[in-house]
């Protein structure tokens, strides 16, 4: 399970580098039309893309570990930080209606 929550923090990391490619428009031209992404970055942006389903996967398995009080050795900041990267996740893909061409 440690293996398996730093593997997720990885993830929401490329996820929060997601939105900095987002914010800066990195993905577009000198014409605004999207350009296809090198292999780095559209590795970044598919791990970015599947972060919230790894995360909310991740805290469904601690939050039932936990309710049948398994005892699991994961970090505190580890699941602090997986947390805020979920609510900020939940954010971006549900309440954020910027265009990306605006």
């Amino acid at each position: 399970m440690r293996i398996f929550s730093k593997i997720v923090l990885i993830i929401n990391v490329c996820f929060l580098v997601e939105v900095f490619f987002y914010i800066g428009k990195f993905y577009l031209t000198d014409s605004d039309l999207p350009q296809p992404l090198d292999i780095v970055r559209g590795s970044i942006v598919v791990l970015g893309e599947i972060a919230i389903l790894v995360n909310l996967l991740f805290l469904l398995i601690v939050f039932i570990r936990r309710a049948l009080k398994v005892k699991d050795n994961i970090p505190t900041l580890i699941l602090v930080l997986n947390g805020l990267f979920f609510i900020g996740q939940v954010y971006f893909y549900f309440f954020h209606h910027d265009t990306p061409h605006s």
